[in-house]
C-alpha cells in the first residue's frame, strides 16, 4: 500500500513537470533549448609526401603522393612554383624532360602549396634526398654494346669530335696570334693561309700537333688524324654546305637574319666566317704595319682579336661555329630526319643505321659519355672526371 502511493506520487510529480515544460509556463525552457554551433574552417598545418628520395638521371620521376594534415581529409589541391616539378593527380614528380644530377646536389628543397575546400592555404618546403647510381651504360654512360658483333660497342662519332677539335684547335691558335703576334713576328698572309686550312682543308692540319689540350693535360689523340683520319672539314658541314636535310637554303639571299655585315663575303653562315677571319686577319696586318689596336675614340689599348668597334673575333668565331656547324648538324640533320633511319644494320658496322644517326647528333652535342656522372663546374674545367676509363689520359 505504501509502495503504491510513492508509485502513483512520482507519476504525478514527472506529470505535472512535463505539462509545465511543455506549456512553456516555467524558466527552465531556455536551458533545455538544444545550442546549434556552425563549424569552422581550419586551415592545412602540415604537407606530407609518401616519398622523399628521387633516383638521379631518370626523366620524369615521380617523387610521391601529397597529403594533408588538416581537420578535413578531402578537397586539397597541391601546388608548386618550381620550374622543375610538376603536381599530377595528387603527386610530385619531375618535368618529364628534366631529370636530377646526384653528383650536382645530393638533395633539393621544393615549395608546395596546399589549398583546402574552403580556400585557406598552407606553404612548406619540402626536402628530396638524390639516390646516386653507379655508373651503368645506357643509363648514366653513353655506352651500347652491338647487337650484331659480339663484344663490340655500337657507339661510333669520331667525326663528330674531330670537327669540336677543330674549333677549338682555331679558338687556340686564334689566342695565341693575339698574344705573340708582334713577339714572334708572325705575318697576316701566313695567318690567313692557317686560318682557311684549319676551316677548309682538313689534310693539310689533321697531321698537326693538338695545342689546345695544353701541355698538362696527357691525350690519347695528339692529332686530328689520330681521332678521325679524313674528310672532316668544318667547311662541309655548316649550314648551307650541307643541304641534304637542311629545313631552310641557308645560301639563298635574305634566308641568313640577325647579322649585316659580312664584308666582302656571301651572305651565308660559311660568309660570316670568313668574314671574321678576314677581320683578324687585318687585325695582325696592323701589327705587322706597328699601328697600335686601340678602342675606338679612346687610348685603350686592345688585344689583337678585339676590333676597335669591340668585336671579340675569338668568341665571335668559336659560338657561330658551335650554332652553324655543331648545333646545326646535330639537330637539323641527325636528331630530325636522321632519325626516320632504319633499326637495321649498317652494312657491316656494329651499330644500326639508326643507332649511328643517334650517335653522330650526340657526338654534335660534344659532351663527355660520362657527363652525367659530372657536376656542371667539373664539366666546364674539362678536368679529370672526363677520363671515363680513368687510365690518366
Amino acid at each position: 500500500m505504501l509502495n503504491m502511493r510513492k508509485t502513483l506520487l512520482a507519476t504525478a510529480v514527472i506529470t505535472a513537470t512535463l505539462s509545465l515544460t511543455a506549456c512553456g509556463g516555467s524558466g527552465s525552457d531556455k536551458k533545455n533549448t538544444p545550442v546549434t554551433t556552425t563549424p569552422v574552417n581550419k586551415a592545412p598545418t602540415a604537407i606530407l609526401l609518401s616519398a622523399n628520395a628521387i633516383v638521379e638521371d631518370s626523366l620524369g620521376a615521380v617523387v610521391g603522393s601529397l597529403s594533408a594534415t588538416d581537420d578535413v581529409t578531402t578537397g586539397h589541391t597541391f601546388s608548386t612554383d618550381d620550374a622543375r616539378f610538376e603536381i599530377v593527380a595528387g603527386q610530385l614528380k619531375l618535368k618529364a624532360d628534366l631529370a636530377l644530377n646526384y653528383e650536382e646536389a645530393s638533395s633539393v628543397k621544393v615549395a608546395v602549396k596546399v589549398t583546402d575546400a574552403g580556400g585557406l592555404t598552407f606553404s612548406q618546403d619540402l626536402d628530396i634526398a638524390v639516390t646516386d647510381i653507379e655508373n651503368q651504360a645506357g643509363v648514366n654512360i653513353y655506352q651500347f654494346d652491338s647487337a650484331f658483333i659480339a663484344g663490340k660497342s655500337s657507339v661510333s662519332y669520331t667525326g663528330q669530335i674531330a670537327r669540336h677539335a677543330l674549333s677549338a684547335e682555331i679558338k687556340a691558335y686564334m689566342a695565341d696570334v693575339s698574344k705573340n703576334a708582334e713577339l714572334n713576328n708572325i705575318q697576316a698572309a701566313d695567318v690567313a693561309a692557317k686560318l682557311n686550312a684549319m676551316w677548309s682543308d682538313y689534310a693539310a692540319v689533321a697531321d698537326s700537333d693538338l695545342t689546345f689540350l695544353g701541355a698538362d693535360f696527357p691525350s690519347l689523340q695528339t692529332t686530328l688524324a689520330d681521332i678521325s683520319s679524313s674528310g672532316k672539314e668544318l667547311s662541309g658541314k655548316i649550314a648551307g654546305n650541307d643541304g641534304a636535310k637542311m629545313y631552310k637554303d641557308w645560301q639563298a639571299q635574305g634566308s641568313f637574319v640577325g647579322w649585316t655585315d659580312f664584308g666582302t663575303q656571301a651572305k651565308t653562315p660559311e660568309g660570316l666566317i670568313k668574314h671574321y677571319f678576314d677581320l683578324f686577319v687585318a687585325q695582325v696586318a696592323k701589327s705587322n704595319n706597328g699601328e697600335l689596336n686601340q678602342l675606338a675614340g679612346s687610348d685603350t689599348l686592345l688585344p689583337l682579336h678585339v676590333t676597335p668597334e669591340g668585336l671579340d673575333l675569338i668568341q665571335l668565331v668559336q659560338k657561330h661555329t658551335l650554332g652553324a656547324v655543331m648545333f646545326s648538324q646535330g639537330t637539323d640533320d641527325y636528331l630530325e630526319e636522321g632519325l626516320n633511319a632504319e633499326h637495321t644494320q649498317d652494312g657491316s658496322q656494329s651499330y644500326s643505321k639508326l643507332e649511328h644517326q643517334f650517335d653522330e647528333g650526340f657526338g654534335y652535342f660534344g659532351a663527355s659519355r660520362n657527363y652525367l656522372e659530372m657536376t656542371d663546374s667539373e664539366i666546364a674545367a674539362g678536368n679529370a672526371s672526363t677520363d671515363l676509363n680513368f687510365d690518366g689520359k
